[in-house]
């Protein structure tokens, strides 16, 4: 009985850590999770191999796609069919290498309609049976089972338009781009978000690149307000600034307008080239003979920060650099009463404010170019930004044949490389996009801007100018690149463009012309002013008749008498768009005359419709992706559908 108790009290003694014991407590709850675990990394691990095999086999399908419309064989008979599921097959193996699909199905679907729309649209429709890593849906898990069948039927991928050559004609084609800085806004198009610039860039690429005609010719007419153009396409031979170059070794940039200004603003009466570049205060001295020493101290003042805060700066050289240039010179008696500043700056000594001609050229001009400033720097609400505006136009003479279609009405003038001030450029407003756009604001001091326009001064080149009609392929070729690397910026002055186009579409020798503005919205408020006295007064019917004219060609303004001009209007953005519209079918982007009721207007806001739109207006051989709400093909995936071997 003793040792019954005694193995009572050993067993009660013992039983509080036999119960508190873990040995082996992590085994029974690892195997209890362990399944769920092993299903959830599965599914994990399959779950996103799978979205990324869709994702690689939506790529392939709509590159293969591309690929069959470039071919257009129109699945003509079995042979064609075949060499197009063949295509198909390379592009799967390349995006999903290693004969990773266990079987692969392809149809491959097209629908014609290049009789009366000039395209065909090819559609492909991939699914491809895939291996899984951990495949355990065969054993009752909820994961993966063996393999899994994916496709592109959902994505929008795999549909492409093809379009055909349908105008076979040779012509001259002008596009006349808005190049405001709206078109810097971003917009999402096909899920991705790009700028309306981008996005024409894009187009006018492809559909020029795809136009097979060797002899149309294709033009770039970008505005803002103004018409920026480079040095070597400038229309003024006998310009000062004609094969030259800037203080750093860069490009001269030009702004132009093809207008005749009324006679106090007439280019004998003010020599827009030389004020560009002067810092003028009409508002404190408006008037030369009241204010003479005061005026030419402010214009040596001007030059002065130009070559201290830009040259200077560029070239790493301080005023006592510039004085042995022999580009700044140091004014012992520098006073506002003297008329002097504390150096007196030009690296061309015939530019030079004080020379006798100059001098002669300030005393007879400065009031002329006061009364001009005051139309251009009127209150901000009358946007007058430019010497072409409702105030400076004489629009009867303007509209005359031999200055429309001749380069002597063509105002040309170099907007400077510095900061967007009066201190700077006198005609501030005009050929923003053209040059980098540094105001001064609370968040850029004046100097600050100096010092960026001084950065780029040396590599300075026009970040967007007019290009000439091509005469080659290379030319061609020139113009698509130079186009993807232009910048936009500034206001809307469509009429400023129109008017500039007409001597450069002029100069082709095609007998059909197509102008074609391309604008995202509405003129200023003073731009849209001249455009109503413009278009009222028929500068469409002037221009379109002018360039079918025989008398204009027998003199040389023009390069062949037209048989064929239209002139279309497309919007890319659709805001106040009716207005827009009707204005430009009213006026201008129509038939011939009154009685051809054809209309040359469209609305294109994304990618898939502008490309249609220029397309149908020029003509051109190439394809393009498209959403499946754009496709003419409507079809199902059936299991009768062939499977297309993998070796």
């Amino acid at each position: 009985m003793e040792q019954l108790f005694l193995l009572s009290d050993n067993f009660m003694i013992k039983l509080p850590s036999t119960l508190s014991s873990e040995n082996g407590a992590i085994t029974i709850v690892y195997a209890i999770i362990f399944p769920a675990l092993l299903a959830m990394v599965a599914l994990a691990l399959d779950g996103a191999l799978m979205i990324n095999r869709k994702a690689r086999l939506a790529d392939a399908s709509s590159e293969a796609i591309l690929a069959i419309s470039a071919v257009d064989n129109r699945l003509v008979d079995s042979v064609a069919i075949d060499n197009n599921k063949q295509i198909a097959k390379d592009f799967v193996n390349y995006y999903l290498p290693n004969n990773q699909a266990e079987q692969l199905k392809v149809v491959v679907t097209s629908f014609d309609r290049t009789i009366e729309k000039g395209y065909i649209d090819y559609k492909i429709a991939i699914s491809a049976t895939l291996p899984t890593l951990l495949p355990l849906g065969h054993l009752g898990f909820s994961a993966f089972d063996r393999s899994v069948t994916v496709g592109n039927f959902d994505n929008n991928s795999g549909n492409a338009r093809k379009f055909v050559t349908v105008i076979s004609d040779p012509a001259d084609y002008v596009f006349v781009v808005d190049f405001s800085d709206s078109m810097n806004s971003s917009y999402i198009d096909q899920g991705r978000v790009t700028t309306r610039l981008a996005m024409l860039k894009q187009v006018v690429r492809e559909v020029i690149s795809g136009n097979k005609n060797p002899d149309s010719q294709f033009a770039i007419v970008p505005f803002d307000i103004g018409v920026p153009f480079r040095i070597k396409d400038s229309v003024n031979t006998t310009s000062s600034y004609a094969n030259k170059e800037n203080e750093g070794g860069g490009e001269l940039v030009g702004c132009s307008a093809l207008y005749v200004p009324k006679p106090q603003y007439a280019p004998d009466k003010i020599d827009y080239n030389f004020w560009a570049n002067k810092n003028i205060s009409q508002k404190q001295y408006p008037l030369f003979n009241n204010s003479k020493n005061s005026i030419f101290y402010n214009l040596d003042r001007g030059r002065y920060f130009y070559y201290r805060f830009i040259v200077g700066k560029a070239l790493n050289e301080d005023m006592g650099d510039l004085e042995d240039r022999g580009w700044c010179t140091l004014n012992s008696s520098a006073a506002a009463p003297m008329g002097l500043y504390t150096h007196s700056c030009e690296a061309q000594s015939a530019e030079s404010i004080f020379t006798p001609a100059n001098k002669l050229k300030i005393e007879e001009q400065y009031d002329n170019v006061t009364a001009l400033l005051d139309t251009m720097r009127a209150a901000p609400t009358e946007e007058r930004s430019s010497i072409a505006n409702s105030l400076t136009i004489d629009y009867a003479s303007t509209l005359k044949y031999d200055n429309l279609f001749g380069t002597e009405a063509i105002q040309e003038f170099i907007q400077p490389w510095a900061p967007n001030m009066y201190e700077y450029r006198a005609f501030t407003g005009m050929c923003q996009s053209a040059t980098p756009l540094r105001t001064v604001s609370p968040r850029l001091s004046q100097s600050q801007a100096e010092e960026q326009m001084a950065a780029t001064f040396t590599s300075a080149r026009a970040q967007a100018f007019l290009i000439p009609l091509t005469t080659s392929s290379e030319e061609k070729t020139r113009l698509i690149s130079d186009f993807a690397g232009m910048s936009a910026g500034g206001g809307t002055d469509s009429t400023i463009g129109l008017l500039r186009s007409v001597p450069v579409v002029a100069a082709g020798t095609n007998p059909k012309k197509v102008i074609i503005v391309i604008s995202d919205g509405e003129d200023e408020i003073d731009p849209a002013i001249v455009a109503d006295q413009f278009h009222s007064r028929g500068m469409c019917d002037v221009i379109k008749a002018g360039l079918k004219d025989e008398g204009l060609f027998a003199s040389g303004k023009t390069g062949v008498v037209a048989n064929t001009v239209e002139i279309h209007y497309v919007s890319i953005n659709d805001n106040n768009n009716e207005s827009r519209m009707a204005f430009w079918g009213k006026y201008c982007a129509r038939g011939d005359d009154t009685t051809d009721q054809k209309q040359y207007t469209h609305t294109a806001t994304n990618y898939s419709s502008l490309i249609e739109t220029l397309v149908s207006i020029i003509g051109v051989e190439t394809g393009f992706y498209i959403q499946d709400s754009q496709n003419g093909v409507d079809f199902p995936v059936t299991e009768s559908e062939e499977n297309v071997p993998l070796s």
